[in-house]
């Protein structure tokens, strides 16, 4: 529920505030919280796609960059685990988030690597082909085009929009993921493109960190305790 909040903060403070800043330091927190939770191998990119998305749209270089460092165990069976770095090698479905990494990162060799194994085996998984759109955004970042990264993205924030948010009860009416997140992560690659369409909000995509992030999920660590000696005390320090 902490992630939420902060999703819900970093949308209410740019819709309804028009407050840029604070916005983006609200979607940094939501990506610190992904961040703490990789640190204890929950496998969040098994299924929330929003996760680098979010880190991406908040222009903190620090947590940007941290993306491309994480890797986790994941329980692949009773006895077996096996890490991240080797699932997305694998060509499994964290290739999309970790394409996704890559590409926010400017990481190109990674970048088309990753884009060989999709092409080669996640795409060829039925229930993965509705990707191919997301594949030729990233190629287009890759090959530096353009036309590709906007058709993509426009299409995605159009045509495909009701299919790829069905799953946002609230914000399917406000925002278009992953849209929004990929035409800052075209930004980011030196392509500054605007979009006529309502669910991308252009106000958010020029580069401009903010001058200092504060770190509300230390602080939120810091006034809880796991212990206490006080049977009264319900895990919040006075």
């Amino acid at each position: 529920m902490i992630w939420q909040a902060f999703e819900a903060e970093a949308w209410y403070k740019y819709l309804v505030e028009n407050n840029v800043a604070e916005s983006k330091e609200a979607f940094s927190n939501c990506a610190k919280i992904d961040l703490e939770e990789c640190a204890f191998n929950k496998d969040i990119f098994g299924y929330k796609r929003n996760s680098p998305l979010y880190a991406v749209l908040s222009d903190n270089n620090k947590i940007i960059n941290s993306f491309s460092k994480i890797d986790y165990t994941i329980r692949s069976g009773p006895l077996k685990n096996k890490s991240y770095k080797e699932i997305v090698k694998a060509g499994k479905s964290h290739i999309y988030i970790d394409t996704i990494i890559k590409s926010m990162n400017q990481d190109y060799e990674g970048l088309s690597a990753n884009l060989k194994t999709m092409e080669s085996v996640l795409l060829k998984m039925k229930k993965y082909a509705v990707l191919k759109i997301d594949f030729d955004f990233f190629n287009g970042i890759l090959n530096k085009d353009k036309d590709v990264i906007f058709k993509s993205i426009n299409t995605l924030s159009t045509k495909e929009h009701k299919k790829r948010n069905r799953e946002s009860a609230f914000y399917k009416d406000l925002i278009s993921q992953p849209a929004m997140g990929y035409a800052k992560i075209a930004w980011r690659n030196g392509f500054e493109l605007e979009f006529e369409s309502p669910l991308i909000h252009n106000g958010l995509l020029p580069i401009k960190p903010n001058f200092n992030y504060t770190d509300k999920v230390l602080e939120l660590k810091e006034s809880m305790t796991l212990e206490s000696e006080d049977p009264n005390n319900i895990g919040i320090k006075k």
